[in-house]
């Protein structure tokens, strides 16, 4: 998943561009994100982004390469795993790919540590 968004994020990004990641732990989930800046995603595209063979304006961008796959692999692998994904963008200026997995074992994994009750 994280190679997939990172390498979106890679085709999109323009010269001098910036790619972030931010990693963050709560609730027993992990939220990773990336967001680069560039072209963006239009507001009428975002919610078809995870959709199959979904590809936003095959005439427009930096890069056209792609079976528009990725992503929705992306989101049944990060659902079979307990998480959730999502992407944010402001047209024109940036778009961001976050997603949430479990971090904590199931309670049934978890092992008694020596000591404790």
């Amino acid at each position: 998943m994280l190679y997939n968004i990172l390498d979106n994020a890679l085709k999109f990004t323009p010269e001098g561009g910036y790619i972030r990641f931010s990693v963050k732990k709560s609730g027993g989930m992990v939220t990773v994100s990336i967001r680069n800046s560039g072209q963006g995603i239009g507001a009428d595209a975002l919610p078809f982004v995870f959709e199959r063979f979904y590809k936003e304006d095959k005439s427009r961008g930096l890069n056209a390469r792609g079976s528009g796959l990725g992503l929705h692999i992306c989101k049944i692998l990060v659902g079979l795993s307990g998480g959730k994904i999502w992407a944010e963008s402001e047209e024109g200026q940036w778009c961001q790919f976050s997603f949430t997995l479990p971090c904590d074992p199931p309670p049934e994994q978890r092992r008694k540590q020596p000591g404790k009750k």
